[in-house]
């Protein structure tokens, strides 16, 4: 077996195969001019000269259809046109030389012979093929994880070839597919997935379902939860179509599957008021939530896209992949759109004026903000320079430039906050709210008006602030997976359905508003963890499963925490235009008095004296309960 694998991998592979094909060559003819004369002596009389031609004629008619150049071990229906193509020039070739050498057709060559040799050439050109593509795949990875694939369409026929996994079933919700063959694997119906991944020893479940729906791939995870397989999926077609990978990029299975909803039908013309044609400016580009926005809003032909970002190598990051997507879409005729990269803080307003001024910007999202909890409780006078004083300087800056539109992307934090992060947050808000009060009252003296609106959601799957990202490092480092409570929940969303959402909620307001983004309902923190301890092909180790792979263990509420989160202080929620957007009705600080607040906080913040912060914020916020004794 060591021979056969050195042959395969080295290049005598391809004198190996000229030698097979040869060899096929003359028995294809052999049994061709049998079948035709009856007779073994005929055959040596009558065929020997073109049995020396098709030696020759053979391996170059395969060399010129490319078949000593395909790469077997991921080669699929290919071999077959390739085969059928090179036995075809070869058969023709081998009419030729019969046609014009003489003593070939005095020599009683039949013609018909030569179409038998063509079908027998062509079927052991592809069965060797075939039979090499097994070989090799079975020598090259004798370790490959036992893979059921769950979806026997196209996209599970193309990971069929796959030489990292050993596929032993198809399962499909299809039943005129029951029964069937795919290379080799047989196609089951959905009931006979726990009997299969026992009686086939499954390790692996890959589902190939790229057009299903958010609804059937949630219903797909149920039926494998508790299967104890390690579950990956293909992208969807709309991460494929938002250049968030190939069809073929195998993942695993996240729990933004478990938790995606269907998506809204966003409103194209919410979406053009904001970006089509607009210079654009994303504070905290670089970030999770902002970088997302920057992707949104390349979709929609924006004239130009401003990226503001303190961190360097977010800031480059960003920059590739936007010039990227900027070359693909140029490539194919589509808009162009010019790309800004800008190095700075949110804090330095002269920076931020003259970015907005010298771009023409027209609409603003305001991003930049430091939002894990705990980091914030902790360094109080960073987070509420940045988040209430930098929020101030982008909306003075943005007010002195002329920007018709300013999105401030807000949380539920902010809600009857418990935390200093949100807290600053909700600051922040009534900073925007007042302002707008006086951009009214200058409007009504002539001046050109800018829009001021909030947008508020919960955590986003997969943001640099949210808990998932933890859990798969604790889950990929075998654990344990720390909750703070069992009773713990959180409203969720994805990156792109909140970016989306808050572009057209921006656009929706005429200046003052405050927004909330419909998250659906709120998600057991534990039930998450169990849920992405599963998906991952462990068990959960407690009182009833001692022997369980990974413990969940509970560390208890962190300063600044709270059990449950909130959309809205009061009651007063109304529907808009938009199913995925809800209005809150909030009391708002006159400008006058947060004016004096603020410079307080600005001194405040220049001593480093953090416990005067807190006492500001904590009378600036009414519904402010710190944890924290100040």
């Amino acid at each position: 077996m060591g021979v056969i694998h050195s042959l395969l991998r080295s290049r005598l592979r391809v004198f190996l195969a000229v030698g097979v094909d040869v060899t096929c060559a003359a028995l294809a003819l052999l049994v061709a001019g049998f079948l035709r004369l009856g007779s073994a002596t005929a055959i040596i009389d009558h065929y020997t000269g073109l049995l020396w031609a098709i030696l020759v004629i053979v391996p170059a008619s395969f060399w010129v259809v490319g078949l000593y150049r395909l790469m077997l071990r991921r080669s699929g229906i290919e071999i077959y046109w390739r085969s059928m193509a090179g036995s075809g020039l070869a058969t023709m070739a081998a009419a030729a030389w019969v046609t014009f050498d003489r003593g070939a057709v005095d020599g009683g060559v039949s013609r018909l012979a030569l179409v038998g040799f063509g079908l027998n050439l062509c079927v052991a050109a592809a069965s060797t093929r075939f039979a090499a593509r097994s070989l090799i795949r079975r020598l090259s990875a004798p370790g490959r994880e036992r893979t059921l694939i769950y979806g026997a369409g196209i996209a599970g026929e193309m990971l069929a070839g796959d030489p990292r996994f050993r596929v032993v079933a198809f399962v499909d919700d299809d039943h005129t597919k029951w029964g069937r063959r795919i290379d080799g694997a047989s196609v089951h119906p959905p009931t006979e997935l726990p009997e299969l991944v026992h009686r086939l020893r499954a390790t692996t479940v890959l589902i190939a379902l790229p057009s299903a729906s958010v609804a059937q791939r949630r219903s797909v995870l149920r039926r494998l939860g508790h299967l104890h397989v390690r579950v990956l999926t293909v992208p969807t077609l709309d991460e494929v179509q938002s250049n968030q990978g190939s069809l073929y990029a195998i993942r695993p299975v996240g729990i933004s599957d478990l938790l995606g909803r269907a998506p809204v039908a966003p409103d194209r013309e919410l979406l053009e008021i904001a970006i089509a044609g607009r210079s654009v400016l994303v504070t905290g580009a670089g970030g999770s939530i902002g970088s997302e926005l920057c992707r949104q809003i390349i979709r929609w032909n924006p004239r130009k896209v401003v990226v503001l970002e303190q961190c360097e190598f977010n800031l480059y990051q960003l920059t590739l992949e936007l010039e990227s997507v900027r070359a693909r879409k140029t490539a194919t005729g589509g808009a162009g759109f010019e790309i800004v990269s800008a190095l700075g803080s949110v804090l330095d307003g002269v920076r931020v004026r003259q970015l907005l001024e010298s771009n023409r910007v027209s609409t603003v999202l305001h991003a930049a903000a430091y939002k894990h909890v705990p980091i914030v409780e902790e360094n109080e006078c960073e987070g509420a320079a940045t988040n209430v004083l930098g929020t101030m300087r982008v909306a003075e800056a943005a007010m002195e430039a002329g920007v018709e539109r300013f999105i401030f992307v807000s949380t539920d934090k902010a809600v009857r906050p418990t935390s200093i992060m949100g807290a600053t947050k909700r600051m922040a808000e009534l900073v925007l709210q007042a302002m707008q009060e006086n951009v009214a009252a200058a409007a009504a003296r002539g001046a050109a008006p800018i829009r001021f609106v909030v947008v508020r959601f919960g955590n986003v799957l997969g943001s640099s602030g949210s808990v998932i990202p933890l859990f798969e490092k604790q889950i990929a480092a075998g654990g344990p997976v720390t909750v703070t409570h069992e009773e713990m929940t959180r409203y969720f969303m994805t990156i792109p359905e909140a970016a989306e959402l808050v572009i057209q909620a921006g656009a929706l307001g005429q200046g003052g508003e405050v927004y909330v983004l419909d998250m659906g309902e709120p998600v057991r923190i534990m039930d998450m963890a169990r849920r992405m301890i599963e998906l991952s092909g462990r068990t959960v180790r407690d009182g009833q499963n001692p022997d369980g792979d990974i413990e969940i263990q509970l560390t208890g509420l962190r300063p600044g925490e709270k059990f449950f989160e909130e959309i809205a202080i009061g009651d007063d929620v109304v529907r808009t235009s938009h199913e995925g957007i809800l209005r809150v009705q909030e009391a708002s600080m006159p400008w006058d008095a947060l004016r004096r607040q603020l410079d307080r906080l600005e001194a405040a913040v220049e001593r480093q004296d953090c416990v005067e912060v807190r006492r500001i914020i904590a009378e600036s916020v009414g519904e402010y309960r710190s944890t924290v004794s100040v």
